[in-house]
């Protein structure tokens, strides 16, 4: 019988983290040696283990590590999944203070986003994962007057409006819900998401889609991305 294979890489410690993302960010030699593809995959393996480990303390810097090399690692579907899974799974965690902050979970968002946009993830993947991420913003800002995370909510707003500069009218269909939303904002991030709706409105006049801004027949919830998105406005509803 032959003996097991041996694992590509050893489990990193935050130490070999640290000089694994040195040798990323050197270039050249240091760089390639990390970037055969069956390495690379147990690189990105052993990342997300580590960024929903309670006693990993670098996740602020490895979150934005693969955000720098996101067009290294985010490659293929299976990765954009986890990354997905693992913010879903730091936004619906308890606050510890120490392993879980607000902090944490914005961080997560604006990477998880910035990774999206690097991609051009609409374009290169399938439209579910857009729609997952639209979705866990979407629960995030869907509780207005939450004094606690009012911070939390600004970010995901601007993560909302993000995405929706990146493929204009994105969020046109839930363009009602969001006028709903910032009406009953009281807190200083009425402003992120009075940005957010009048970047959706922009992006539906100037594109002449026939919907009605202030429609909410569509739920907030499963989010689905316009069909005039994805046939990059061929559809009925742009004119041009």
């Amino acid at each position: 019988m032959n003996p097991p294979d041996k694992p590509l890489l050893k489990p990193l410690s935050p130490q070999d983290w640290e000089s694994l993302i040195e040798d990323f960010q050197q270039g050249g030699p240091r760089h390639h040696k990390w970037t055969a593809p069956d390495l690379l995959q147990s690189l990105i393996d052993q990342a997300f283990t580590s960024l929903l480990k309670k006693d990993f303390l670098l996740k602020l810097p490895l979150l934005l590590f693969l955000e720098e090399f996101s067009e290294t690692f985010f490659t293929h579907e299976t990765h954009l999944n986890r990354l997905l899974e693992s913010l879903r799974a730091v936004i619906q965690s308890p606050l510890d203070g120490v392993t879980i902050s607000y902090y944490l979970k914005e961080q997560f968002m604006v990477s998880t986003t910035s990774i999206f946009v690097t991609v051009n993830a609409l374009e290169k993947f399938h439209a579910r994962f857009i729609e997952g991420l639209v979705e866990l913003l979407v629960l995030v800002i869907n509780r207005p007057n939450h004094s606690m995370d009012r911070q939390t909510r600004a970010i995901a707003c601007e993560c909302l409006r993000e995405l929706e500069k990146c493929w204009p009218c994105l969020l046109s269909n839930i363009g009602g819900h969001l006028w709903s939303l910032c009406q009953n904002e009281r807190s200083h991030a009425c402003q992120s998401y009075l940005l957010l709706f009048t970047s959706v409105v922009f992006n539906i006049v100037n594109t002449k889609l026939n919907v009605s801004i202030l429609n909410t027949s569509v739920p907030l919830v499963p989010f689905n991305v316009p069909q005039w998105v994805l046939s990059g406005g061929d559809e009925n509803g742009i004119g041009m």
